[in-house]
């Protein structure tokens, strides 16, 4: 996983966002509308966000850009490339990066049961904002007990 960048700083709304420190996340969507509204929500609290259209794309930003990648944001159901296929192709790359999946449809249990051991979180859409900003803080900055 990449290293916070500690030196830049994103001010949103006048103040510094405070904890994020310019996290990078990667969004994968192939729905538009989706990205666009992730990626508002995410810059306004700071993050710096990179997006990816399909599966074929998030492997190619990824392999090129993994190393700044702090969190991926995968939709598991896509054309051309699944999210599961994404997924497996970004864990060959780097097995400890850190995904949230995904999905407005149902995931079967063979799929749940392969996705699961390699995402640290999961959020149904329609996504909930305020409900994704903890998840993604929660992935980023766990909780050591």
């Amino acid at each position: 996983m990449a290293q916070q960048k500690t030196n830049d700083s994103q001010e949103v709304g006048g103040e510094e966002a405070e904890g994020n420190e310019m996290a990078t996340v990667l969004v994968v969507d192939d729905d538009a509308a989706m990205i666009a509204s992730t990626t508002s929500w995410l810059e306004e609290a700071g993050y710096r966000v990179l997006m990816a259209r399909n599966g074929q794309q998030a492997v190619e930003v990824f392999s090129a850009q993994g190393e700044d990648i702090d969190l991926v944001i995968l939709d598991l159901v896509m054309p051309r490339m699944s999210g599961e296929e994404c997924l497996d192709k970004l864990v060959e790359i780097d097995s400890d990066v850190a995904v949230i999946g995904t999905s407005g449809y149902y995931i079967d249990d063979a799929t749940y049961s392969n996705i699961e051991p390699k995402v640290k979180a999961f959020i149904p859409k329609p996504i909930n904002p305020p409900m994704l900003l903890k998840l993604v803080e929660r992935v980023l900055h766990p909780v050591q007990d």
